[in-house]
């Protein structure tokens, strides 16, 4: 996958899976920091890590994978991807799809025990599979097939359908022949809720006015220890998290809109134009207008 995009992912995102039984892409970045903001959706999730070191926070756990591994990210399950220090370069292909379009309309024993449950979201697929592991072979020949159908192509054909659930298929059972599907506890816990709930409320409110007493006082919880869950579960901390919703949002303004630097910094919630100027520079390593004139690709 050769394009570069900007991955802007959000909580309960619903691409149209209606057309096609995979989405796959690429997220290609040459900076630090926060590269995939926290946010969950219903469809799983793969991602082949093709270079770059960097922390994976799946549900509260910190996974630090070696270039070429596979991380799964079942259906609902809260996630980010910061980039270590140093980092120059990350690429890492992503692929989505919807577990209840596995369903053939004939019941079959497989169906009723490997498939039905992860549809349900009752079972899920193994979080990690390092280069080295069992499977792991068989499983990226089936996603790079998966990769020559979809890639590019923006007029899916029939066969192209039916191969493709054909494939994923395969892929399943790939996961359940190396004893590699896992039980989905159903719910999370207080906390895990908790930072789902001010997620939320920070991509709704972002061009609000809102301090950390704020955000606890929306949680119903001591500002301390509400700093302490968000960053054990995301990997920042919730006024990083603001940050980079609001300079996405500004991304997205600059990339569409011919307005001036200070309509954006208001528009997003900025405190004022020097400060949008400075954290803009300090994330994306270039001053807003700058990075304007620059852009070439655009955003999901």
């Amino acid at each position: 996958m050769s394009s570069e995009i900007s991955l802007r992912l959000r909580e309960k995102v619903n691409r149209n899976f209606k057309n096609k039984p995979l989405f796959a892409f690429q997220l290609h970045r040459h900076r630090t920091g926060s590269l995939i903001a926290p946010h969950w959706h219903p469809q799983t999730e793969i991602l082949h890590i093709l270079q770059g070191n960097g922390i994976i926070n799946l549900n509260g756990f910190n996974i630090s994978p070696p270039d070429g591994s596979l991380l799964v990210v079942n259906p609902n399950q809260l996630h980010s991807y910061t980039g270590d220090a140093g980092l120059k370069e990350v690429i890492v292909d992503i692929y989505q799809f919807s577990p209840e379009t596995l369903c053939l309309a004939n019941e079959f024993p497989g169906q009723k025990e490997l498939l039905r449950p992860l549809s349900r979201g009752e079972t899920g697929l193994d979080p990690v599979t390092l280069p080295d592991s069992t499977g792991y072979t068989e499983i990226m020949d089936i996603i790079q097939k998966l990769n020559k159908l979809f890639i590019g192509n923006k007029h899916i054909q029939s066969w192209q359908h039916v191969a493709g659930k054909a494939l994923l298929l395969e892929l399943v059972a790939q996961f359940a022949a190396c004893s590699k599907l896992v039980v989905i506890p159903r719910q999370g816990t207080q906390a895990h809720e908790s930072v789902r709930n001010l997620i939320s409320f920070l991509q709704e409110q972002y061009a609000q006015r809102i301090s950390l007493t704020d955000m606890a006082n929306f949680l119903h919880l001591n500002y301390v220890y509400m700093i302490r869950i968000f960053k054990k579960y995301t990997g920042l901390t919730p006024l990083a998290y603001l940050h980079q919703i609001r300079l996405e949002h500004a991304q997205l303004i600059l990339q569409n809109e011919k307005v001036s630097i200070s309509i954006v910094a208001e528009r997003c919630g900025f405190e004022s134009t020097n400060h949008f100027i400075r954290m803009f520079h300090l994330y994306y390593g270039k001053p807003p207008g700058k990075w304007a004139r620059e852009q070439e690709y655009p955003f999901e």
